[in-house]
């Protein structure tokens, strides 16, 4: 059974290759980025033989690495495979990395480390940099309102007005910036302000919102009020929410993001959590932009591909980042999570120009993607760098009092101290160097290599295609997707499953059943995947013969919680839809299994992103969630025509079932509302204690936070319900509310 149609295959961009199709395909003939054939391949289910395959291929690589991934790490196991990459630009060899803005500013000294000791053969980029727009607003945070404490009617506009000529007149590549909605100024405090917010650091945020406002910088740090008890509690309350949401741990986090979705639930997008903060700073004209909003809601819309993509020929994808958590076995270098996780190797044999046109698509998306020399121009990470410096100096700097009265003296202290003491770029980057080769030390040293779980080999003739969800529409950037117009919006991974579910079911029949099986991380469905699964277990698309396994995480096992408290809501509606339909003979069968925690092993927990179509198999990064649709890019492999593999994957499966590891509980998704209300809320209660352990968590915010939990839980049942009754409404809705969960 094909995976696409082999009429798709054979017509549109693809007679051409992708190479030649522009950002943008736009037709379903077009969704696959390339097709191609390998000599050898290999699925890899064990973290040490997945870290070999790569530091292997990048030790052999002669000229060209290309790699895109949400995370690259500076931990043990990454500075191994660093110093490969390094060694590698010494044969002459061109590296490009590209990471997430999101996820790599923290190190942006470390990539700035691994370029500088590169001899300009390795190059990193930045996807998804914050927009012009956002630049805009972050000077506007920061440079204040002059005489007026608060800004409102008094407000200074000659200022605000400064900002827009400045900003209109930057070009960057030789068309207006403003064009691109990119820019790479850094005006007032923007830069720090950017640097705190990309960091994950409050304090640095909320310091250079202060310095702006005009208020003593010592202020926050000392705990004082500010002088205005209004502006005070105004700045306490800017971006907090979404920044605990977006970057916070523990109960913080916890709490954020049921708060942040509820909103959702209530309003939908027509209010911003994050945006509505931001405005209370602005002018009114700032306040009421439409674009600039947008781009914050957008602000996580992160880079998802898992790529390394070696001499145009050697190929490792799937749903590993580069980081120890998923190229290590638990042990005394392991911190808390281990994942459990599936990628595939392959030595390309044809379709490898397409696959590298792919990434160059993604590498020279302007709108998007910063190299970075402009990531240190919009954001410079010295303040943040400099913060304990800055801690240092305000404790021996003498504080402003009736002997010394002029208030400049301290802050002239600080700034002296602070240039002096502060680490330069330099400094930083040679400590990064020494990190990195402290810690491929003891890489080497302390750990053991052991591969728990021999590789499976790919079928000689596999068919290959290799598929992406992307953020280009027409050309420019999509921001989301539409629910019934994957493909348009660039979500062809999405598309080809949704096809992929319809054919399963037309060409399963009673000498040949199928198999649907769901192996991911995360099981939180949007729209058009819920209502497919639901016109599956209905009977609608004659799916008699034709079973659906779901295997994912349970509440013991994942690394995010909010997720399966969620989903439980949604598979209560889709539980109640199957019920409904028990009887209609064309009804697909179905099951529900979780992972369980090992007794007396460290954590480990599902990661992959696996889909069996009844004879092909899809590996890539791509979760079965609302996110992965609406907001992040991904990319995978379709394998077809792969018996052998597919046979072998069912029995390492199987054999994860018998040892334990998988629990069915297909008989108890569905409970009542009130005892399912009753588990979530105590499951919810039982993480915030294991957070909350300084107990900051008063009995009136567990109130709230209650109250709030069951109102978003009820809204997820009830638009899941809407969805499967055949409610296109509810689609938009939906995926609007849980797509930053």
């Amino acid at each position: 059974m094909n995976f696409i149609p082999r009429s798709i295959l054979l017509t549109g961009c693809l007679l051409a290759g992708c190479g030649g199709c522009g950002n943008t395909p736009t037709t379903p003939e077009a969704f696959v980025s390339a097709t191609l054939t390998a000599d050898t391949g290999q699925v890899l289910l064990d973290n040490d033989a997945a870290f070999a395959s790569k530091l292997a291929l990048v030790e052999k690589a002669q000229h060209s690495v290309d790699i895109a991934y949400y995370i690259v790490d500076s931990d043990y196991s990454s500075s191994a495979l660093a110093e490969a990459l390094l060694r590698a630009a010494e044969r002459g060899v061109r590296i490009r990395l590209l990471t997430d803005y999101s996820a790599a500013y923290s190190q942006l000294d470390w990539f700035s480390m691994l370029q500088r000791d590169s001899n300009g053969q390795l190059e990193v980029r930045f996807y998804n940099r914050p927009t012009r727009n956002m630049i805009m607003d972050a000077a506007y945070l920061t440079l204040g309102c002059g005489e007026s404490p608060i800004p409102g009617a008094d407000c200074s506009q000659a200022k605000f007005a400064e900002i827009e000529r400045t900003f209109a007149a930057e070009r960057i590549d030789g068309q207006a910036a403003q064009d691109l909605n990119i820019s790479n100024l850094s005006v007032a405090g923007s830069g720090d302000f950017l640097a705190g917010l990309y960091a994950r650091n409050a304090e640095l945020v909320a310091l250079a919102v202060q310095q702006g406002q005009g208020l003593d910088p010592t202020t926050l740090r000392s705990g004082a009020a500010a002088s205005d008890p209004a502006q005070a509690e105004a700045l306490k309350r800017l971006g907090k929410t979404w920044l605990r949401a977006r970057y916070g741990g523990g109960v913080d986090s916890l709490k954020a993001r049921v708060e942040l979705a509820f909103a959702r639930a209530l309003y939908g997008e027509q209010i911003d959590p994050v945006f509505g903060a931001l405005a209370a700073y602005m002018p009114l004209e700032r306040a009421d932009n439409a674009a600039a909003r947008r781009d914050w809601d957008y602000q996580s819309e992160f880079l998802h591909h898992k790529l390394l993509w070696v001499d145009g020929r050697h190929l490792v994808i799937g749903g590993r980042n580069v980081q120890d958590s998923y190229h290590m076995h638990p042990g005394e270098l392991t911190d808390k999570y281990v994942f459990n996780d599936t990628d595939l190797a392959l030595t390309v044999a044809s379709g490898g120009a397409d696959l590298s046109a792919a990434f160059e698509r993604l590498w020279q998306f302007r709108p998007m993607v910063a190299s970075l020399d402009e990531v240190r121009a919009h954001a410079p990470n010295a303040a943040l760098a400099g913060l304990a410096v800055l801690s240092q100096a305000e404790a021996a700097c003498p504080s402003a009092d009736a002997a010394t009265p002029d208030a400049n003296t301290q802050a002239d202290c600080v700034a002296s101290v602070f240039a002096t003491s502060a680490p330069s770029l330099d400094q930083r980057l040679d400590d990064a160097r020494e990190k990195l080769s402290a810690n491929a030390a003891r890489y080497r040293s302390d750990y053991q290599p052991s591969v728990h779980t021999a590789p499976l080999p790919v079928d000689a003739n596999a068919g290959l295609l290799y598929l992406e969800n992307l953020p280009f529409r027409d050309g420019q950037r999509g921001y989301g997707a539409s629910d019934s117009e994957p493909d348009d919006w660039g979500k062809h991974i999405h598309s080809a499953w949704l096809t992929a579910l319809e054919h399963t079911c037309q060409q399963a029949s009673a000498e040949q059943p199928a198999r649907v099986v769901i192996h991911n991380a995360y099981f939180l469905l949007p729209a058009n995947l819920l209502g497919a699964l639901g016109r599956m277990l209905a009977g609608d698309g004659d799916c008699g013969y034709v079973s659906i396994d779901v295997v994912t995480n349970s509440f013991a096992t994942t690394d995010l919680n909010a997720v399966n408290l969620l989903a439980a809501w949604q598979l209560k509606a889709l539980d109640e839809h199957r019920r409904a339909h028990a009887n209609a003979p064309a009804a697909a069968n179905f099951r529900y299994e979780e992972y369980q925690q090992q007794p007396g092993q460290q954590q480990l927990s599902l990661h992959s992103k696996v889909m069996l179509f009844g004879d092909t198999l899809f590996i890539g990064s791509a979760n079965a969630d609302v996110r992965s649709f609406i907001m992040d890019t991904n990319n995978g492999i379709a394998l077809q025509n792969a018996p052998h593999l597919v046979s072998a994957w069912s029995d390492w499966l199987q054999a994860q079932r018998e040892a334990g590891r998988i629990r069915d509980l297909t008989g108890n998704i569905g409970p009542d509302a009130d005892q399912l209300m009753a588990d979530s809320l105590a499951a919810m209660t039982a993480l915030v204690s294991k957070y909350d352990r300084q107990q900051r968590v008063s009995p009136q915010q567990a109130a709230e936070l209650e109250a709030r939990a069951r109102e978003l839980f009820l809204a997820v049942y009830r638009e899941s319900q809407a969805i499967l009754r055949g409610d296109t409404s509810a689609a938009e809705r939906f995926n609007s509310l849980l797509k930053v969960i």
